[in-house]
């Protein structure tokens, strides 16, 4: 997407300028730039034929918050939005199931094994024939090299 001017914006649709991250970091930015002694040190003359620093005629023409306190508001809103967007993802990967069927993924070397003990492939989960090296047979372990442990 991209930035429309605040005074572009529908009255009804003010809201979607307000809760947009983007927003934030964009006048902190700007604000945090044209503040600069490189902009501010520089004069041009207003449509009145006054003076103006060029940094406040740059964030006027782009219909930028022209308050320097903008900066730190900027960056308190992202900050806010990072912790909110954590937070939500956090309780959403605590309290919703995944979608669809989990399916576990095991190696061709512990599918053949499972054959290999008369286990069906899909009942076999990773790991489940094999701890350690050692493999399970008859509820007693035995080593790769046959002796039991």
């Amino acid at each position: 997407g991209f930035l429309l001017p605040k005074d572009f914006i529908p009255k009804w649709w003010i809201w979607g300028y307000w809760i947009s991250p983007l927003v934030y970091g964009y006048n902190a930015l700007a604000v945090n730039e044209f503040y600069s002694p490189r902009w501010m040190d520089k004069f041009v003359m207003d449509k009145n034929g006054v003076p103006k620093r060029l940094g406040m005629a740059m964030l006027e023409g782009a219909n930028i918050f022209t308050d320097k306190n903008w900066f730190w508001i900027g960056a308190a809103g992202l900050l806010g939005f990072t912790i909110f967007f954590n937070v939500l993802f956090t309780l959403c990967l605590t309290y919703l199931n995944p979608l669809g069927k989990p399916q576990a993924v095991i190696s061709e070397e512990t599918a053949k094994e499972a054959e290999d003990n008369g286990l069906p492939r899909e009942t076999v989960s990773n790991g489940s024939t094999r701890r350690n090296g050692s493999t399970r047979r008859n509820g007693s372990m035995k080593s790769k090299d046959g002796s039991n442990n």
